[in-house]
């Protein structure tokens, strides 16, 4: 960290402390005025600081630490390098902990007159801006002074003021920890405030959500979805999705995501309160293009472009009443309706200008379900089904310990060729009707047929079946794929190896294993094993090979 110094000269220097060997020091929160005004770092180094306009903030901060019996002080026009990306990279991710050590924060609101405070006050810029947000929660001591540099009072002090004109409660600004309010609540903080550059509102609000994240000036309104990405990645509170946006409602762009575009939508979230991290701890997973999210949806009889439209409950609170949550509406659009009990299902929100309020008594008729719902919808017009278009299936084999069946094994292929890798045994394929490929394993002079795909409503299949007629292939035109009958698959198939010296069977056995933004994957596992041992581990103790 580095500190500036008043040396005995009057020179001021700049000091830099490594680790835990910082000692004590007072911060300065104020508001920029033009950056050509402000005192730089190169300004203090090349000692040209007095020539600029607003060195009398240099000044003031020195003089007044010193009278509180501090030798360093930290100001940010003049702290950070700012031509160095490395530095101010550190500065930002590290500038709520350097409130927060700080002995005393001097708030300078430069457009407040001491003998009008009690108007002006409410006025300020000040209150409007985004960084100055952590630097009134983050400090234990803040003193607020005004253009004169007169003191107009203490945090503690003013904390009533301070709550009616930000509406963050008292009880933050006395100090309690920030995890203990709700994302939405310590988002609508910011509702309200402004930045000069827009990812700095953003950036602005990483220590408020204990985040640390690398810059990237020029994202623009990427920031705050980068944001969000990362609290999901470390908070079970999902009132982060409890927020509305008037631009996306029935006369706007009514098909959106999961993440809010800008802290403004929370604007109206300040009473929604979370449950705590024992009930939320497993409430989401952020996959690639979305949430996998464990909701409480209730069916409506609405459509949106004929789309079934749900209510989903947040895992939250409205205010102090536990049995009433927000709910956020949802349309499906790809898989099945998850009432069926089968996956996967993707979802979009849509009527994100409104939230709706459900008590247990309107959640009756509900069902929990784990869904996936898009965090963002990048394309306004963005209205079709978003297409499961690839199916993958890890295919793996396991003899468990029937050494004798392992020796009359003489290989396996899978048909079509072109959908099957035998370097990482991944078989991809399209959507289908019927069976999507085969699977040819070869036991001394007798090879076994199993066919695979994905049922549209019992989900991933295997079955045995005969093999085509004398001189086709399942690579042959003439023997199409889609042809089998299928009615009388499911996720588990067996057949009898003849001719064999050992008396065994092959068993198949299908099951999904995951979903995923535009996918889905199985996991389809041969075994062989005697036929007098059906409890054999050749189903439960599977080895990939590799």
């Amino acid at each position: 960290m580095r500190l500036l110094q008043f040396q005995t000269t009057g020179d001021l220097s700049l000091v830099e402390f490594l680790g835990d060997k910082v000692p004590p020091y007072a911060i300065l929160s104020h508001t920029w005025g033009h950056s050509e005004e402000e005192v730089s770092y190169h300004d203090v180094v090349s000692g040209t600081w007095k020539d600029k306009p607003n060195s009398r903030k240099i000044s003031f901060c020195g003089w007044q630490a010193a009278r509180d019996g501090l030798n360093h002080f930290w100001i940010d026009t003049c702290c950070i390098d700012k031509s160095s990306s490395a530095d101010l990279s550190e500065a930002i991710n590290s500038m709520f902990s350097w409130y927060q050590g700080a002995a005393v924060c001097y708030a300078f609101l430069s457009d407040v007159h001491h003998d009008r405070r009690s108007i002006a006050l409410e006025g300020s810029k000040w209150f409007t801006r985004g960084w100055t947000l952590q630097e009134l929660l983050a400090p234990k001591k803040i003193v607020f002074y005004s253009s004169g540099w007169k003191a107009i009072g203490s945090k503690d002090e003013l904390k009533a003021r301070l709550h009616s004109i930000t509406k963050i409660p008292t009880e933050a600004l006395e100090g309690k920890p920030l995890n203990h309010f709700s994302i939405a609540q310590r988002m609508s903080w910011a509702s309200n405030r402004e930045t000069t550059r827009k990812e700095d509102i953003a950036y602005s609000l990483m220590g408020i959500f204990d985040v640390n994240m690398p810059l990237l000036y020029g994202e623009k309104e990427k920031a705050f979805l980068r944001l969000q990405d990362h609290i999901l990645k470390d908070s079970g509170d999902q009132s982060l999705f409890a927020w509305t946006d008037p631009s996306r409602g029935h006369n706007g762009v009514d098909m959106t995501g999961l993440l809010a575009r800008h802290p403004k939508c929370f604007e109206s979230s300040g009473h929604i309160q979370s449950i705590g991290s024992w009930g939320v701890s497993d409430t989401h997973t952020v996959v690639p293009g979305g949430i996998r999210a464990d909701l409480w949806l209730n069916l409506t009889n609405e459509y949106y472009d004929n789309k079934p439209v749900y209510k989903a409950s947040l895992a939250c609170v409205v205010g102090s009443s536990v049995h009433t949550s927000p709910a956020i509406f949802l349309a499906l659009v790809g898989g099945h309706k998850p009432e069926s009990g089968r996956k996967p299902n993707q979802f979009v929100r849509i009527r994100a200008n409104e939230l709706e309020e459900l008590n247990s008594f309107d959640k009756l008729g509900g069902f929990q379900n784990t869904i996936f719902v898009r965090t963002s919808v990048t394309n306004s017009k963005f209205m079709d089904p978003i297409p499961f278009h690839m199916q993958v299936f890890r295919i793996g084999w396991d003899w468990g310990s029937h050494q004798e069946i392992l020796e009359q094994w003489n290989g396996y292929q899978v048909y079509p060729t072109s959908c099957w890798n035998p370097q990482n045994y991944i078989f991809t394929a399209g959507q289908g009707p019927g069976a999507l490929g085969v699977i040819v394993t070869h036991h001394k002079n007798t090879s076994t047929w199993i066919a695979f795909g994905n049922h549209p409503s019992r989900g991933p299949w295997v079955k045995a079946i005969a093999p085509p007629e004398s001189g086709l292939s399942p690579n042959d035109g003439a023997w199409p794929l889609w042809s089998l009958p299928i009615d009388n698959a499911s996720n588990y198939a067996a057949c009898p190896i003849q001719n064999s010296s050992v008396s065994c069977e092959a068993k198949a056995e299908a099951r999904q294993s995951a979903f995923f933004a535009r996918g889905v994957s199985f996991a389809i596992t041969i075994s062989c094993t005697p036929t007098g041992n059906r409890t054999s581990e050749g189903l439960t103790k599977r080895f990939w090979r590799r």
